[in-house]
């Protein structure tokens, strides 16, 4: 039996790198549509969490408008009972 020889590439020096050419990123269709798809899924993210806050800036108004009346309430009510 022999022993198996390894096949690994010989580890590059500085010297021996190019750095600009392993920068360079080849983009395919394939990475196109995968960028194209999470910029949508980005997009619909965005819009969802636009249409919460929408619904919260709207629930926030009314709760306030809300509490406006009954400190109102509260007010009229401990006049009404110091009065008497």
């Amino acid at each position: 039996m022999s022993a198996a020889a390894l096949n690994l590439p010989d580890p590059l020096t500085a010297d021996d790198c190019n750095c600009d050419e392993l920068a360079v990123v080849e983009e395919n269709y394939f990475d196109r549509g995968v960028r194209a798809e999470v910029m949508i899924l980005a997009l619909a993210a965005v819009q969802t969490l636009e249409g919460r806050l929408e619904a919260l800036d709207a629930l926030n108004q009314a709760i306030s408008q809300d509490l406006e009346k009954r400190e109102e309430a509260l007010k009229r009510l401990r006049d009404l009972t110091l009065g008497q």
